[in-house]
């Protein structure tokens, strides 16, 4: 088990509960093979150890790019489901369902890469999201994932299948594959685009990490029953990740991870509540929204402290 640090767990306190993960044991194995219709079987990542690296985020985290998006955007989809623009400005991204589903990248010259294109569904719809940019410039990370009527696309562990598209090439590698590429997962990748955190829905009692350069995998053992898992988000600095999850009581938590000592700390939320992250910028405040009927609400957690603060709207006159 790994030891608490006052650097890395600031905001310990007497609401947190220190939980046993599990050493890694065995070696890793290849990236699977690119297949949009490849047979149904779950992730088969193995064990290995992994060395994080503690330096500084290399790259801008994805969908926070501030270049403006080309014109061959509006020009072949009239309203994508979504798109990202990589932090240089120099290619872009768009989920694209006006004739067919199809994921489109391309530079600012035009439309480079063309992915999918299948025949739109009334029994279901096929989202390929951009994920995130590497850092070098080389890849793009992406999500494929069916949707069928009844589905909640915003709901918790809501990615499928997740892939590599390698821009110079235009060659593709799934990286984790779900059940039929049904919403299986909460998936994160650090902001240096150097590793990939994910949680399969059907086995939340551990998280997997996997190296993006070796891809040898890590899964760590958070010791805890969980009924349902949350947004899974990396720290600014990429040493620590962050769980929401619903116990198997049905009380809302939060779960630190430090990968590098696979140390897990459980935080209980004001009055259990499940809490959603929506962001965790640099600095010592976390911002949360608990979605608790009738009065859901935003929070901010202070990292230094551990208390969690409700932020309060004023009634207009």
């Amino acid at each position: 088990m790994g030891s608490i640090t006052f650097g890395a767990w600031r905001w310990l306190g007497p609401a947190l509960a220190l939980l046993t993960a599990c050493a890694p044991l065995a070696t890793p194995e290849p990236p699977l093979s690119p297949s949009a219709t490849a047979p149904a079987r779950r992730a088969t990542a193995t064990l290995a150890t992994i060395a994080p690296t503690r330096n500084p985020p290399t790259a801008t985290p994805a969908f926070t790019a501030t270049p403006e998006p080309p014109g061959w955007i509006a020009a072949h989809c009239a309203l994508p489901d979504s798109s990202s623009v990589s932090p240089t400005g120099a290619w872009a991204a768009a989920d694209c369902h006006d004739i067919s589903a199809q994921l489109l990248v391309g530079t600012n010259d035009g439309v480079v890469w063309t992915i999918g294109g299948e025949p739109l569904s009334v029994r279901q719809v096929l989202r390929r999201r951009p994920l995130l940019w590497s850092a070098d410039g080389r890849y793009l990370y992406f999500t494929q994932t069916v949707h069928r009527p009844g589905d909640d696309a915003n709901a918790f562990a809501a990615v499928g299948s997740v892939h590599r598209l390698t821009l110079a090439s235009g060659d593709t590698v799934e990286i984790v594959r779900s059940v039929n590429n049904l919403p299986a997962f909460s998936v994160a990748v650090d902001s240096g685009g150097a590793r990939l955190a994910f949680l399969q829905s059907d086995a939340p009692e551990r998280v997997t990490v996997i190296d993006l350069e070796s891809y040898a995998p890590l899964k760590i053992a958070l010791g805890v029953v969980i009924a349902a898992a949350g947004d899974l988000t990396w720290s600014p600095d990429g040493d620590r990740l962050l769980l929401s999850a619903v116990l198997a009581d049905g009380r809302g938590t939060l779960i630190m991870i430090e990968p590098a000592t696979q140390t897990i700390l459980a935080l209980a939320t004001p009055e259990d509540r499940v809490m959603r992250i929506l962001a965790w910028p640099p600095g010592e405040l976390l911002a949360l929204r608990d979605e608790a009927w009738p009065a859901p609400g935003a929070w901010t957690l202070h990292l230094a402290t551990g208390a969690f603060l409700r932020q309060i709207a004023e009634e207009q006159p």
